[in-house]
């Protein structure tokens, strides 16, 4: 069936526009049944299909290389995300231990690393992190609504319970994740927006304010630590000692902060 629906429509219209025969153009019986089988094991979407079975009227590209290509497969199973996760955790120890220590904004920078590794495709496990206030009860947003990706780039996020749309709308605006849903009614659609210059600046700007967010809780322990060897009542000269101690170890945290918010924005602008 979906087959012949994709003969009858897709291919013929193309055929038509062009004013050719099926035998004329490029789409073969291999390669043609290879995009079913991509499209069969979930592998890419219809809508992606519609749009690749085009790509092999006009040029002949398999539809393994095109999907290659153009980084269209759709990440969704857990063996393949769990290795995408521990190498971000792996790589980001400082932000993993302040997102822990309940820095939740930090949720914003996970994703745009999960971006990052998977070229900006979609992907549901995005939204894992995610918990909305159903009934006055903190509940995980995977269990409360069905999360497809219809598109490389986008997410259809389709509640159970159609109350529960705008406090779902709500977690995600709050979530902080960098992308605005849109609330059509009946389903909340979120659009990944590619890494463009524009884009990766916006990261640069987030990454720079959690680098003065860290240099704040610096301060703070500076603070802490000054009034806790004032209270000790050391001997002036010790006092004095420990005190710039102090003030260096912040001072050498401060420049460590400042490296890594150098090299993230390196790294964010040659992405």
């Amino acid at each position: 069936k979906t087959a012949s629906n994709f003969l009858m429509g897709e291919v013929a219209a193309y055929l038509k526009e062009e004013k050719i025969t099926i035998e004329e153009s490029k789409l073969t019986v291999d390669n043609f049944a290879e995009l079913l089988n991509l499209l069969k094991a979930g592998t890419i979407s219809n809508n992606i299909a519609k749009s690749l079975v085009i790509d092999i009227l006009k040029t002949g590209e398999s539809a393994k290389a095109l999907v290659e290509k153009k980084g269209l497969s759709v990440i969704s199973d857990e063996s393949s995300i769990l290795p995408i996760v521990q190498k971000i955790i792996e790589s980001n120890p400082e932000q993993v231990a302040a997102y822990r220590g309940g820095k939740d904004k930090l949720f914003g920078f996970f994703v745009g690393q999960a971006m990052k590794e998977t070229k900006g495709r979609a992907n549901p496990a995005m939204l894992n992190g995610i918990s909305v206030s159903y009934y006055g009860v903190d509940t995980p947003l995977n269990s409360l609504a069905n999360i497809t990706v219809p598109e490389a780039r986008k997410l259809f996020v389709k509640p159970f319970d159609k109350g529960a749309l705008k406090d779902i709308e709500r977690a995600i605006n709050e979530a902080n994740i960098g992308i605005t849903p849109i609330n059509n009614g009946e389903t909340i659609i979120l659009t990944i927006p590619e890494l463009n210059e524009e884009r990766r600046r916006e990261y640069v700007k987030q990454a720079k304010s959690i680098g003065e967010e860290a240099k704040v809780a610096l301060r703070n322990i500076r603070q802490d630590a000054n009034n806790d060897i004032k209270k000790e009542e050391h001997p002036e000269d010790e006092e004095k000692r420990l005190l710039e101690d102090i003030q260096k170890l912040i001072t050498d945290y401060n420049k460590i902060v400042d490296e890594k918010i150098a090299e993230k924005e390196k790294e964010l602008m040659s992405i």
